[in-house]
């Protein structure tokens, strides 16, 4: 999963009064949004693949969209944050972006689940898209009349139109997730004191923790999820709309006068990121090291 690329607390001024202290149990409401945001990514992220094959898609395509994760991340971090900070709204810096990441969420989340809902009359042959897709290797089906079969309880069609229309929505709500996550840890850093940020980073890994368990749990709904994925998606976008409407609630952020907001470019964001890790410590070049063979495993298990 990638994360927003925003330090804990922005240098510009903070959503908070001065000397105002926030209670511990409203901070924890506030970032009770990545708890269903971590639901969403640990649902997502194991039944992305059996998905796409469940579509049409061949073992090599399904898995190797998984990097949408990471690429869109790269990139959705720095600039939704960057966005986030000199946003100028009357309604505050963060709870616009938060808004457009779950309107997002709602849209992408429901075109990927219910691809196959939306075009379910789309077949093709043997030679078809995606039998290209399947590749040359030895799972690869033969050029015949017969249609492929995707497996032995599934029936002899290939969806191609859901297929198609199912993998660029996935790469649209990988960046919808980078959209939400970068602000929360932001607004609760915006409204902590500097006692408070520790404990509360502390808080973002036990919610995500639990979120993990969560997801865990709604995968056991069913014996196959890939054949219920409009419904369990449905189900996940609104814990994600309850737990923001919640946030929405308790926080309370100072709108960012246009004198005092950051003047960049969209790019600058991304190419500050790039200078920073050319001048870092062999140390950090050896942290993504151990973490790129950290998702190299989960990719695996994903499998």
């Amino acid at each position: 999963m990638a994360s927003g690329m925003e330090s804990p607390r922005s240098p510009i001024s903070s959503s908070k009064k001065e000397g105002e202290v926030w209670p511990v149990w409203k901070l924890v409401l506030i970032a009770l949004p990545q708890l269903s945001v971590q639901v969403l990514w640990g649902f997502i992220g194991p039944h992305s693949a059996p998905y796409m094959q469940h579509l049409g898609a061949g073992a090599v395509l399904a898995t190797l969209n998984n990097v949408a994760g990471p690429i869109t991340g790269f990139f959705t971090g720095p600039i939704v944050g960057a966005t986030s900070d000199s946003l100028t709204s009357k309604f505050g810096r963060r709870r616009p972006v938060i808004l457009t990441g779950l309107v997002s969420l709602w849209i992408a989340g429901m075109l990927f689940a219910g691809a196959e809902h939306i075009f379910p009359l789309n077949q093709c042959g043997a030679m078809g898209p995606a039998a290209v897709l399947e590749g040359n290797g030895a799972n690869a089906t033969k050029a015949t009349n017969a249609p492929r079969r995707l497996s032995e309880a599934e029936p002899d069609v290939v969806p191609c139109t859901a297929l198609f229309f199912a993998a660029p929505m996935y790469w649209v709500m990988d960046v919808t997730i980078n959209i939400l996550q970068t602000p929360h840890r932001a607004l609760v850093a915006d409204l902590a004191s500097a006692d408070q940020q520790v404990p509360m980073q502390v808080v973002f890994v036990f919610m995500m923790s639990v979120g993990n368990f969560v997801a865990f749990s709604i995968m056991q709904i069913y014996t196959k999820p890939v054949d219920h994925m409009l419904e369990l998606m449905f189900g996940i976008c609104l814990l994600n709309t309850l737990f923001v409407a919640i946030q929405f609630l308790v926080a309370r952020e100072r709108p960012l006068n246009k004198a005092d907001a950051p003047k960049q470019s969209c790019c600058s964001p991304v190419l500050d990121v790039g200078r920073a890790v050319k001048h870092s410590p062999c140390l950090l070049y050896q942290l993504a090291g151990v973490q790129c063979l950290v998702w190299i495993g989960n990719t695996a298990w994903n499998l």
